[in-house]
């Protein structure tokens, strides 16, 4: 027969979670599925009869299990079975301990096991929080004396700001903040979270938005043990110590309380063994017969070092709350002595020691390739990892003698915890390729060991020339509370404090914002306005941290000489195959070429880690030669290698080459190839040709002065001469002995100009041979080319990663005018869009939208938009591929988004013709070439008040005089703009300004348009990463 079931439901985040009983699992003592989408757990509870003999601890067992065939896979491995519990399942097992352990009785000793099992996961509905919800349900449901229930969530926020109660892990993802937060109806007991530099405010907020939900969890659960008929047992203490806490109060409490005023550690720990001989003599000196010696026989548990522990307890307690005075004479707000040391490993990569008083932890930073990056075999979305660190605690850290062994969940715990904290500041996969590994060896331990592995971890990255955001900290807080008195915060706590304390809570970040937290309770709960006092106290405790960080270390070193080079370049994907071959035979034979490590990526991205330069320059060249491919039009630099009475063979690259006939070496009619042409020498040739077989036709005479001049900087020798007022060498060539020598003989303030370095073919590639080998040739690298640093060229990127470097006065004009535009805007700031299509604009519209008060978009562009809101748009110009992204970037814009509502149409893209102005609504036959006049108001109106203002792109067909008033509008309206700091960002908004007279009447006009749209989309442009001082 069937079993009768109950159930009841509750919403969380807009998303209905089921928990159901009386199915399944009916020897448990409480069991029950929770379900949330197509998530479901199983989560069973346990609880035998009687106390466990001879044990000073509640003996509570969680165990989180994570099922393959949740997500229908079957798993990896020889056995193809589940093996050890993952880093992931260990750390949802401490998050479902951790707020359930200390609402347990006091002297409760019976063992409790719970057994979460994840057996369905749709990888959206994340597991976690439901676990924890379910674990609290299952005890409520046994009876025990649990003095829940409790509730749990996550908390995420959108974009705009909104906090999402357990978001998807899509969601989580994307956001800046993920809080896991547990408690009681009225009280928090756990948080557990990872951010993006967010502010103790927007903790709060988390953690108060959260506790509405914890509410209604709570509520539901005690509601369903009532419909259950669930009777909470009653437990009262069968033990009675009293005779053991009078004798300790009698025989030791002077030494007690003397051990704790006297700040030495070593002192308190010789008379504190002191005073327990004492007891221990006074306690044996009892007859057989006496109580106290009956129960510790008869139960095996050492009441006696209890008790003990209590009166110490009570002790240091009263210290805090009555004198101000810790164990170690500090003040509550006062961080022990720190001291730090970097480079302390001689062949590591990066390492440093972080010594916070009497708690030391080394941590030594490993860098390798992309191949090297943890493969995570679970359930998670997450599959992969490029940044580990690992925390191990050895016992000769507290003077014990006990075997190494693998990592526990406590060591698991800490090191999951450092390793969040500095995730937010480091740099992506894109600037920075390695796959990073941290390993932090607890040296000396009294407290606080994992916001010391934080400390450390940052420093070794820094030490090992990772170019992290920022520097992370870490300080451990505490608090002693006592029923009738305010509570104590307490910064930076030591061992004691943490064990006989009421709260061990960590947060981690940089100078603005939390990068990670974890918060625990030994009391049942923690008032709101504790908690933000606590979180502005571990602030100030944090940059003080930070503060004696940075004598050792301020800003990240030059890469060791030991650790691996990584090079990158892009393959066209349809040669993924090529460079791969058959059954891996073309790369393995690179890979033994070069001994490098190579990784190819689906995007044609080409990773290449090698322990020495030239095995990445062999592995680079080779793979350069298999995918070059000479196309028609191309002119090239090239080497004659072979002649043949009917012409000669140039060498274009890439093992290539291709034929110049006799008949396209000189404009006259030559009869012999020889002397016009000789073996070795540099010629300029175009591709003419490639016929069926592949066979590439070349021309040199065909070359014209055009395709030279595109090209050839000698003409600008001369002017730049005479601007500068200075002799200007020009120097027809990139490399070899004649430009080497040029440099040598340089006069002193001779400027030598070298021919363009797009005659290089691996410029754009940034080969880091050519970056080299320029660099070679100077002191010191200055990028005033603002037109290019979006570019990771041989010449922006390459050459500043071997030669100290600056910005020029242009780059650096254009980084304080844009970067603050962007980063720090004097508000309100109001950005212009303009141009014709919608996809050179769309990273631009969306991160302004974020950071702009008003964006308002103009130009041809402006009719995909329209078009996406169901305007006729007549023939205007239109991106149809693009409707779908324009209606995304209305619906985010929301009122911030100022769009045209009439233009200046025509019935041909021609300075005369049937010109007019409409509304939204175009005729057909007819197309939009400029903002009309009420669009031209709506646009003044916008900018009135504005402080800074960012314009690219013109509004309109501004180079014929019909659809020039939109383009003239703006910028009138920017030039009597009073106190404004006006923008204009390169391109043909540039051209379009000083074109028509306004160029001396704005802030800043940029010189790049390219590399100002990249920076205002928020990327981080090479040719100014690469650079030392911006």
């Amino acid at each position: 027969m069937k079993p009768e079931t109950k159930s009841f439901q509750l919403e969380i985040g807009g998303k209905t979670v089921t928990i159901e009983t009386g199915k399944y699992a009916q020897s448990t003592n409480g069991s029950v599925t929770v379900r949330c989408g197509d998530t479901m757990l199983f989560v069973h509870c346990v609880v035998s009869k009687e106390p466990r003999v001879g044990i000073d601890f509640f003996p509570l067992l969680i165990d989180y299990e994570e099922r393959m065939s949740s997500i229908g896979r079957i798993p990896g491995g020889y056995n193809r079975s589940e093996g050890k519990a993952s880093d992931k399942a260990i750390l949802v097992s401490r998050l479902i301990d951790r707020p359930i352990r200390p609402l347990f009785p006091k002297g409760y000793r019976n063992d409790i096991q719970i057994v979460a099992q994840l057996f369905s996961y749709d990888q959206e509905n994340q597991p976690d929080t439901l676990a924890m919800l379910g674990a609290s349900c299952a005890l409520m449901l046994s009876g025990a004396p649990f003095e829940g229930p409790i509730g749990a969530v996550r908390v995420s926020r959108d974009s705009e700001g909104n906090l999402i109660a357990n978001p998807t892990h899509q969601q989580a993802k994307a956001s800046d903040l993920d809080i896991v937060v547990a408690g009681t109806h009225d009280s928090v007991i756990m948080v557990e979270a990872g951010c993006k530099f967010v502010s103790e405010d927007d903790i709060m907020a988390a953690v108060e938005f959260a506790q509405g939900e914890i509410k209604k969890q709570c509520e539901a659960q005690v509601e369903f043990a009532k419909a259950c008929g669930v009777e909470k047992q009653e437990f009262v203490n069968p033990y009675d110590t009293t005779g053991i806490k009078k004798i300790i109060e009698e025989t030791a409490h002077d030494m007690i309380f003397d051990a704790y005023h006297n700040f030495d550690r070593a002192y308190r720990q010789t008379k504190l063994e002191e005073a327990k001989k004492l007891v221990k003599e006074k306690i044996d000196a009892l007859p057989d017969d006496d109580y106290i010696k009956q129960i510790i026989e008869e139960t095996g548990i050492d009441f006696v070092a209890e008790e003990f522990k209590n009166a110490e307890k009570h002790i240091m307690r009263t210290m805090i709350l009555d004198e101000g005075v810790r164990a170690d004479g500090r003040k509550p707000t006062e961080v022990r002595p720190i001291w730090c040391e970097v480079g302390v490993i001689p062949r590591a990569h990066g390492s440093a020691v972080f010594t916070r008083g009497q708690t030391q932890v080394l941590s030594v930073a490993t860098l390798a390739g992309p191949a090297m990056k943890q493969e995570l075999d679970g359930v998670d979305p997450e599959t992969e990892k490029t940044y580990m660190h690992k925390y191990i605690f050895p016992g000769f850290s507290v003077g014990e003698v006990k075997p190494l062994r693998g990592p526990g969940r406590r060591e698991v715990g800490h090191g999951h915890l450092a390793e969040r904290a500095n995730i937010p500041a480091l740099p992506s996969q894109e600037e920075f390729g390695y796959t990073i590994r941290v390993t932090s060896d607890v040296l000396e331990s009294n407290g606080s060991t994992s916001m010391a592995s934080t400390c450390g971890s940052s420093m070794a990255l820094m030490n090992a020339g990772v170019p992290v955001k920022c520097m992370i900290g870490g300080v451990a807080m505490g608090m002693i509370t006592e029923e009738g008195k305010e509570p104590v915060v307490l910064t930076d706590i030591q061992g004691i404090e943490d064990f006989l304390g009421d709260m061990d809570f960590k947060v981690t970040g940089n100078d603005t914002g939390i990068t990670a937290l974890q918060m625990d309770m030994k009391a049942k709960g923690i008032a709101n306005d504790t908690l933000r006092r606590a979180l502005a106290q571990a602030k100030e405790g944090r940059l003080h941290i930070l503060g004696k960080m940075r004598e050792a270390i301020t800003e990240p070193g030059p890469m060791s000489p030991f650790a691996p080079s990584i090079s990158t370049m892009t393959i066209p994907t349809e040669d993924i195959g090529t460079v791969i071959g058959p059954g891996g035979k073309q790369i393995r034979a690179i890979i033994d070429a070069s001994g490098a490590e190579i990784d190819i990526q689906d995007s044609g991205v080409v990773t290449i880690t090698s322990n020495d330069q030239e095995g990445a320059k062999i592995a680079m060249k080779m793979i350069r030669d298999l995918t070059f491919k000479p196309e028609v039009g191309m002119v090239i630099k090239g080497k004659v290698v072979r002649i043949i009475p009917i012409g000669a063979f140039v060498e274009l690259g890439g093992g290539k080459d291709g034929m110049v006939h006799i008949s396209q070496v000189c404009n006259e009619r030559i009869e012999s190839i020889e002397p016009h042409l000789t073996i070795g020498q540099e010629v300029i040739v175009k591709v003419i040709k490639i016929d069926e077989k592949g066979r590439v036709n070349l021309t040199i005479k065909g070359v014209t002065e055009e395709d030279k001049a595109k090209n050839d900087l000698s003409v600008v020798a001369p002017r730049l001469s005479e601007l500068l007022g200075v002799d200007v060498k020009f120097v027809n060539c990139t490399r070899g002995p004649e430009l080497e020598n040029a440099v040598k003989e340089a006069n002193n303030a001779q400027v030598i100009l070298v021919q363009n370095t797009r005659y290089e073919k691996g410029e754009s590639k940034n080969d880091p041979e050519l970056g080299q080998y320029w660099a070679s040739l100077g002191d010191v690298f200055v990028e005033d080319a603002f037109g290019s640093v979006h570019r990771a060229h041989a010449s922006t990127a390459g050459i500043p990663a071997h030669l100290p470097s600056a910005a020029g006065f242009l780059v650096e004009k254009e980084i304080a005018y844009i970067g603050k535009a962007v980063s720090d805007p004097e508000r309100p700031m109001v950005a212009i869009l303009g141009g014709a299509k919608v996809s050179d604009k769309i990273l631009v519209i969306e991160n302004l939208l974020k950071i702009a008060d008003k964006v308002i978009v103009g130009g041809g562009m402006t009719y995909t938009f329209m078009k996406a809101m169901g305007h006729e748009i007549g023939n205007s110009l239109v991106e149809d591929d693009r409707i779908d992204v324009a209606k995304e970037i209305i619906e985010k814009g929301g009122d911030k988004l100022i769009l045209p509502v009439d233009s200046v149409i025509n019935n041909a893209f021609a300075a005369e013709g049937d010109i007019k102005v409409c509304g939204e609504d175009i005729p057909e036959g007819y197309m939009g070439l400029d903002i009309g006049p009420k669009s031209v108001e709506n646009i003044k109106a916008a900018l009135e008040g504005a402080k800074t203002v960012v314009w690219n792109g013109p509004m309109g067909v501004f180079e014929m005089e019909p659809f020039a008033k939109g383009t003239i509008a703006v910028c009138e309206a920017l030039a009597n703009l009073p106190d404004a700091n006006t923008i204009i960002g390169g391109g043909d908004s540039a051209a379009a300004v000083m074109q028509l007279g306004y160029a001396d009447k704005v802030s800043h006009i940029s010189t790049g348009g390219g590399a100002s749209l990249e920076y205002m989309e928020g990327k981080v442009l090479p040719g100014i990463a690469a650079i030392d001082d911006k």
